[in-house]
């Protein structure tokens, strides 16, 4: 679920994930767009439903959050700053593990929000209604934001100029959720704890904090504005069907949802005929809205309702009637109509909806509508994802108008929406659909034939995804144009003449035919005398086949090649599993060094999923399981009384940390931030290099990915959609996958940075290692080694 949410159905117990994040709040306007927090960002927007993007898992999409404020959020704090908290910040800053205005350092922005809430009530006055309200516990105040309408989403905006909507003096006081209240004020929850935080506390500091301070407090609060009289506690439950019906249009959003609950649940059929006259009476957008979803809750929204909504004055409410008619569509053709007619409209999230919903009929209509709002839409990514989601069925059809409609190819984001396009119809891989593309492709007029081949590489690369190449697709209508698609393609590979940039793309394209059909020309290119870049790019595209004569071509090649690309061919070697016995039998051979295998990749076959590559590794390796790692740090301490040469510390850093960890401007941010580690003394360094998981943070285990391909892929999980998911490897590349072609995904327990460093660093070079991070720090005047709070320190005690 990381990295997602989830709602479950009261009624059946069903349990679905859902488009979210990774912090605590939840909120929904009145319309049903949903807002959420994360940490620094106090305030985003779930723009795309992920069960709209789950109809089409061809289609990548990485991201389907819209963050409603830009940078650090500051924050007009008035409360005394707590002193542990100003000791990390300044060592952070001094470190330069944060800048001075990033959250974690900074005092004056909003880190850790939470129980972020939209205000529905009508106690406070109408400029209030439908702001955005933050708990800002780090810094004892309550944020307030504005939302403005931008295209699908929003923008948003401080509400309080110069303060805060409320902010204290008392360090106890921790805002950490809302309630909209059935009096129309809003209520606080405030945790009411001394210390806020139970990690990333500076080590040493801890011993004078009391983490359990405040542990059994907790008040709540009212906001209302001056002179509120509290008009006493709600009675819905002994309310008759027709008052609950009568609250649909209360001005206060507790009364509205109650209400709408509790028709629901009763199930009386009394509430029908009172719901279709809100929907026709001059009754409140909300109240329609509610009418329009009770009615659905109780079986009985008819044709005639949803055609009264669709057409309702009211935006907001066309919006729900075109979300509701969605399974009449195939039924009805006047709600199909209207909803062709709201993807026309000139509100965006209108248009949204109204596109998603069409991708749920098969009807032709359809089809041309949206292919009309593609070219209406191409510049706006949200309206683009909408499209590529509803418009599987009629992919082929779309590509081929868009194509050869030159207006659309020179509007912005003309070519990335074809792009994108063409990337669905080839992970689908729909024979007609195929079909229609590269007719299309192979009708485009001169002008357009630089784009035309970029696009058959985009649709060659995704159906390579699948296993299959253009041999395998092709029929009568396109063979003639792939046959001499692959003779242009080889012959500009093959060109010394052209850059390496044009003949790499070349390559790449090549390799989207069958291995019979491209094996000469990409072998004749590990020549020595080529490019290192041809060299590479030929070895990668040899890689995307299963043969194991592939893997016996590169092998006999092996001494002729230069470091460089033989490190990229050991990493192509290794990625499949049937491909790692010949790499064994070049190790025993002297062939291949063992040496040349990182310790991650070592790692990795010493606890591969196959048994016999597991034995065959440890046989490999001469070496058994780690020893426990207590027995290996006890051995290594008497590293920490060697004298050490810094210089000689920092290429041991070069060679042996920079592929994950970054000091300076050495090496890739992949691992923990070191810039905290010299801040350690000498003892606790020796145990986070010798023990990596002893302190492993969820965000940097490592997971093990294999695709339907065969091929295997591990790094740690940086992000997830319904249709994607995006590891984060070494040397900070990152590699997004479609979830369809996911075969098995396993979590390793494990750092990326594996046990047994130990076996490639003496103790002399762990001298010098930790003497280069020591001297990395700033000087200071402290005798001891400063904490900086970024790996985790105490969880909560129980005593």
């Amino acid at each position: 679920m990381s990295g997602r949410d989830f709602r479950f159905n009261p009624v059946d117990d069903r349990l679905e994930s859902i488009t979210g994040t990774v912090q605590f709040g939840n909120t929904f306007d009145d319309w049903g767009n949903r807002f959420l927090c994360s940490e620094s960002r106090p305030l985003l927007h779930a723009v795309l439903p992920q069960r709209y993007l789950e109809r089409n898992p061809f289609l990548p999409v990485s991201n389907a959050l819209q963050h409603l404020t830009s940078g650090p959020v500051p924050c007009l704090r008035i409360s005394p700053l707590e002193r542990w908290r100003m000791i990390r910040s300044s060592r952070r800053t001094a470190l330069g593990a944060r800048s001075a205005n990033a959250a974690g350092a900074s005092h004056h922005v909003i880190d850790a929000a939470a129980g972020v809430t939209v205000y529905r009530g009508g106690a406070y006055s109408s400029e209030y209604y439908g702001n955005i309200f933050i708990g800002g516990a780090q810094n004892n105040l309550i944020h307030r934001r504005t939302l403005s309408a931008v295209g699908v989403t929003f923008s948003s905006a401080r509400a309080d100029e110069g303060t805060e909507f409320v902010r204290s003096s008392d360090n106890w006081f921790r805002p950490v959720n809302f309630i909209n209240a059935p009096d129309g004020t809003l209520y606080v929850l405030d945790m009411s704890r001394e210390i806020l935080e139970t990690i990333h506390v500076p080590l040493d500091v801890t011993k004078f904090i009391d983490f359990k301070s405040g542990r059994q407090h907790g008040r709540i609060y009212r906001l209302a504005p001056p002179g509120f009289q509290y008009p006493g506690p709600p009675a819905l439950g002994s309310s008759s069907t027709a008052q609950l019906v009568q609250q649909l249009e209360s001005p206060h959003g507790w009364y509205r949802d109650t209400a709408h609950r509790l028709l629901y649940e009763r199930q009386d059929p009394a509430a029908i005929n009172p719901l279709r006259r809100l929907l026709v009476n001059d009754s409140s957008p909300q109240a329609k809205v509610h009418a329009l979803w009770s009615l659905h809750g109780l079986g009985a929204l008819a044709e005639a309702d949803l055609l009264a909504a669709i057409s309702d004055p009211h935006i907001r409410v066309r919006e729900q009637a075109v979300r509701l008619a969605e399974s009449h569509f195939d039924s009805s053709p006047k709600l199909l109509a209207g909803a062709i007619k709201a993807a026309r409209s000139d509100d965006a999230r209108l248009r949204l909806q109204a596109i998603f919903s069409l991708g749920e009929t098969n009807a032709k209509v359809a089809a041309q509508a949206l292919i009309g709002m593609a070219k209406n839409t191409s510049n706006d990514r949200w309206l683009r994802a909408a499209l590529m989601s509803s418009s599987s069925r009629a992919a082929g059809t779309m590509f081929t108008e868009l194509l050869h409609d030159t207006n659309f190819i020179a509007a912005p984001g003309g070519n990335e929406f074809l792009r994108q396009l063409v990337t669905v119809i080839g992970a689908r891989h729909e024979p007609v659909q195929f079909a229609d593309a590269l007719t299309a492709l192979a009708n485009c007029p001169v002008e357009t034939q630089p784009l035309s081949q970029q696009l058959l590489g985009t649709l060659g690369k995704a159906v390579r995804s699948t296993g299959a190449r253009f041999d395998a697709v092709g029929n009568n209508r396109t063979t003639d144009f792939l046959r001499s698609a692959s003779s242009e393609t080889m012959s500009v590979a093959m060109n010394t003449a052209l850059s390496d940039s044009h003949r790499r793309n070349a390559i790449n394209l090549l390799s989207c035919w069958s291995l019979k059909t491209s094996k000469d020309s990409l072998v004749s290119l590990l020549s020595s005398n080529q490019s290192e870049t041809v060299q590479i790019a030929a070895v990668e595209a040899l890689a995307t086949y299963g043969d194991v004569a592939v893997s016996e071509i590169r092998v006999t090649r092996w001494i002729r090649m230069s470091p460089v690309v033989r490190q990229k061919v050991l990493d192509a070697l290794l990625s499949r599993s049937n491909w790692i016995p010949g790499v064994f039998r070049s190790v025993d051979e002297g062939l291949i060094s063992a040496a040349m295998i990182a310790p991650s990749k070592r790692d990795h076959l010493l606890k591969h999923r196959d048994q016999s590559i597991r034995r065959q590794a440890a046989a490999v390796f001469e070496m058994q399981q780690p020893s426990p790692r207590v027995n290996v740090i006890r051995e290594y301490e008497a590293a920490l009384s060697l004298p050490a040469d810094v210089n000689e510390g920092q290429k041991i850093f070069e060679r042996d940390c920079a592929s994950c960890h970054r000091i300076g401007n050495v090496g890739h941010a992949l691992g923990p931030d070191l810039a905290s580690s010299p801040t350690h003394d000498p003892q606790v360094l020796l145990t986070h290099i010798l023990d990596p998981n002893r302190y492993l943070l969820p965000r940097y285990e490592t997971y093990v990915l294999v695709d339907t391909n065969g091929r295997s892929h591990a790094g740690m999980i940086t992000a997830q959609t319904a249709t994607t998911l995006t590891l984060k490897q070494q040397e900070n590349k990152t590699k997004t996958i479609l979830r369809g072609t996911i075969d098995e995904l396993t979590a390793t327990g494990k750092s990326l940075m594996p046990e047994g460093f130990e076996k490639k660093i003496s103790k002399q070079e762990m001298a010098a290692l930790i003497s280069f991070l020591q001297a990395s720090k700033p000087s200071t005047s402290s005798a001891e080694a400063l904490h900086i709070g970024t790996l985790p320190g105490l969880i909560e005690p129980d005593s």
